[in-house]
């Protein structure tokens, strides 16, 4: 932002696309899991989420914030269901740690460089797709129009969640808050008064959380339940009305 402003200074003018005009609608429900800072725990709290979804029967699929690196081309779509597919995508050190825990529970995760064209292949995944959990990074907001969006903050670094481009805008939009790291309570700068009013203030409810220990984790998911299950429209794109989803 700051480098906007000297753009602006200097007489130049620009237009800044925001979510309503860059996300891409998919034909599945969509939970989206995104963070105003990184090191907040979204990733874990992602996965466990994932977990619980699978228990009740659900059929996951994960997509993850793109980590391009080397033949984009090559990566425009990218499907990893078994850990042999992390070798025949050359992944990364760094890759290697988001998509593997994903593989080892049983999920599939997709990730690549083009994202009309990767939510496409996930919805119709060879091992099935009732829910599409999006997993993002690098604090940015959702690539996909999303059902339920899910922000996570951490209470150690208070105010971070409305300085910081674009987190601030990932926190506005959310629906349900997960203030993580519970397990350090005792170092925390943010006092749970404090987190209560800022999210009435933002209209949604909020847990604290330990995506380290789980603590308090399942107890969010159950808020992320009842809001979907509330939610007549994602009840409706859920084909089997037996499935578990739709209670």
């Amino acid at each position: 932002m700051a480098i906007g402003a000297i753009v602006q200074a200097a007489g130049a003018t620009y237009s800044m696309l925001g979510p309503k005009d860059t996300q891409v609608k998919s034909t599945k429900p969509v939970i989206s899991v995104g963070a105003v800072r990184t090191g907040c725990g979204k990733s874990q709290t992602s996965r466990r989420i994932i977990e619980i979804l699978m228990e009740k029967g659900l059929k996951v699929v994960a997509i993850r914030h793109p980590m391009p690196y080397g033949n984009l081309v090559a990566q425009k779509v990218q499907r990893f269901a078994t850990i042999e597919d992390l070798s025949k995508h050359n992944c990364t050190i760094e890759e290697m740690e988001e998509y593997e825990p994903h593989v080892v529970r049983g999920n599939v995760i997709y990730a690549g460089v083009d994202y009309e064209a990767i939510i496409r292949e996930a919805e119709k995944d060879p091992k099935g797709c009732d829910v599409i959990v999006w997993d993002g990074g690098n604090n940015d907001f959702p690539f996909y129009q999303s059902d339920l969006h899910v922000t996570v903050v951490d209470p150690h670094r208070p105010g971070h969640e409305l300085t910081y481009f674009p987190g601030e805008i990932t926190l506005r939009i959310a629906e349900v808050v997960v203030i993580n790291k519970m397990d350090l309570v005792e170092h925390r700068e943010v006092q749970e008064e404090e987190a209560s009013a800022f999210a009435n203030k933002l209209s949604c409810p909020y847990v604290e959380t330990s995506a380290k220990t789980g603590e308090n984790v399942d107890l969010a998911f159950q808020n992320l339940v009842n809001m979907i299950l509330e939610n007549k429209g994602i009840q409706e794109r859920v084909k089997d009305q037996a499935h578990p989803l739709c209670g």
